[in-house]
């Protein structure tokens, strides 16, 4: 099966979700995803696994020094040269109990120092701070959420630790009217709306991420309320999950494509590089720079191999992502006999008005036949057009490449 991307960009009015200014180009950064039970396995995805730490010779580190750690490497190690400037934390790093006042509480084990000392020192290194939050009566995990809270959360978050990014996810609410507890969307525009209206009131500029239950709200309604939204399922590690949330966006591009921009952008989900497969790693990154995606990774940078710092500091692949204009690519060829796949984008890198088109392709086989990783990801000149390939290699051999229409 081949699959061809495409999106032609012409000249653009800018324009903001929110009203905050922000997000002109998809954000890049690190979420620290609680993806276990928090009571059973409290530390989860935040804290550093045994193998980094003999690595590196050091004490077994806390949560809050495993994101400090992470804002050192961001500032040293060329992540924030390449663009990457979230630090966000997820779920689970809440006490479980507000205090006598109702406000949230920093985990005491985890983050001793306290959200704001945290925030202080991811800005003095010149990143960005973001934190997790929930439209309903509790997390995902079971911490305290915003209903009932809303606006004294929001002034917390904005005044008290100074954060910089919002993930808003959507779990547990009285009305919920599902096994996994997710809200009945038909009442979430309203919810959003005032997470949006009270998040202006700060004055503090806020990138507002946004989780939709089941994934079927009114999309054309989303952009003016979030600057970006999660489009499909968790991804997990895995080429299936892969799969299935990129079928996905290309069976609903009619319908996702409109509504990507400079200030709102779809999300189909973070990017797993370093958790596994190489080749799927430069499936995802090319991918998900394609489709104008949020360039989120959640992952452990002190485990990332050679490849994977490379392949995440691909200043090539980030420029396709970041291409000002910020169209999101749109499949336009499909090939069923085939198992190889290709998708394509074009977008606008000249002063003149008309534009000069570029693109960027990826390919690889769905059936698993991989013998070698994928290796090259290089840019030139072709017939006045500019080219980004990331090119995987089958069996030892590249795959046919076909000219795009």
């Amino acid at each position: 099966m081949l699959h061809l991307w495409v999106t032609v960009l012409s000249l653009l009015v800018v324009t903001t979700g929110l009203d905050n200014g922000l997000g002109l180009t998809p954000p890049m950064g690190i979420l620290f995803r609680c993806s276990v039970n928090c009571d059973n396995f409290p530390d989860g995805c935040l804290k550093e696994t045994l193998r980094a730490v003999l690595l590196r010779w050091t004490p077994l580190s806390s949560s809050e020094d495993l994101v400090r750690s992470t804002a050192d490497k961001f500032a040293e190690d060329g992540y924030q040269d390449a663009g990457y400037e979230y630090i966000i934390l997820g779920d689970c790093v809440t006490s479980k109990e507000r205090d006598a006042y109702g406000k949230l509480q920093p985990d005491p084990d985890r983050f001793a120092s306290g959200f704001k000392n945290l925030s202080d020192y991811i800005h003095s290194k010149g990143l960005k701070f973001g934190m997790y939050t929930n439209y309903g009566n509790s997390t995902c995990a079971g911490y305290p959420g915003l209903i009932g809270h809303m606006e004294q959360d929001i002034k917390q978050f904005a005044s008290e630790w100074e954060v910089d990014y919002l993930k808003v996810d959507n779990c547990n609410t009285d009305y919920s009217t599902d096994i996994q507890g997710y809200t009945d969307y038909s009442t979430d525009i309203q919810g959003y709306t005032e997470i949006g209206r009270l998040l202006n009131e700060t004055g503090r500029p806020i990138y507002l991420q946004c989780e939709w239950p089941g994934n079927e709200p009114d999309w054309s309604s989303i952009p003016a309320l979030c600057n970006s939204w999660r489009t499909y399922i968790d991804i997990v590690d895995g080429y299936t999950s892969l799969v299935k949330i990129v079928e996905y966006m290309a069976e609903n591009q009619d319908t996702f494509v409109p509504l990507a921009g400079p200030g709102h952008w779809n999300d189909p989900d973070v990017l797993t590089v370093g958790n596994k497969a190489m080749l799927r790693s430069w499936q995802q990154m090319a991918l998900w720079s394609v489709m104008a995606s949020p360039l989120i990774m959640s992952t452990k940078l002190n485990e990332l191999g050679g490849g994977d710092e490379t392949l995440l500091k691909n200043k090539d692949v980030i420029a396709v992502n970041q291409d000002p204009l910020g169209r999101m690519g749109r499949r336009i060829f499909w090939r069923r006999e085939s198992t190889a796949r290709e998708r394509l984008r074009r977008m606008d890198t000249s002063p003149k008005p008309e534009g000069v088109p570029s693109h960027a392709t990826q390919r690889a086989r769905r059936d698993g036949v991989v013998r070698s990783q994928p290796r090259t990801a290089r840019r030139g000149r072709e017939n006045g057009q500019t080219t980004l390939r990331v090119v995987p290699k089958i069996s030892g051999e590249e795959l046919d490449t076909e000219s795009p229409p």
